[in-house]
């Protein structure tokens, strides 16, 4: 039971190695599913497959590659609004990741411990 908790962690972490953020100006199509455990997932999708309004931001949490892609359809105004609020969301997202693998890293931890002393 351990062993496939820690593995469950593994598999948590190696999927936190990539963090995405997009930031798109664009019509949006909401889409609801209810799940089978009772709770409902929220999508979002442009309804302009050609959005040219918006920030993507990828930062591969291992070896530190940023890439950032700005659209070029945002004017100057509308731009710094944008990139302002496309920062600090890539400032969050970061902090959650950080925050998350310190949990994980602590929960893998006392799995050790606990496996170690029996």
């Amino acid at each position: 039971m351990a062993n496939e908790a820690l593995d469950t962690i593994r598999k948590i972490v190696t999927d936190l190695t990539t963090l995405e953020v997009v930031t798109l100006v664009t019509d949006i199509q909401v889409n609801k599913q209810q799940q089978p455990d009772g709770s409902q997932k929220t999508t979002f999708e442009p309804q302009d497959k050609a959005v040219v309004k918006g920030c993507v931001t990828t930062i591969n949490m291992i070896d530190g590659d940023i890439r950032n892609y700005i659209g070029a359809g945002l004017a100057d105004e509308e731009y710094d609004r944008i990139t302002k609020f496309h920062t600090a969301q890539v400032e969050k997202g970061q902090e959650v990741i950080r925050s998350t693998i310190s949990a994980l890293k602590d929960a893998a931890q006392l799995i050790k411990e606990m496996t170690t002393s029996t």
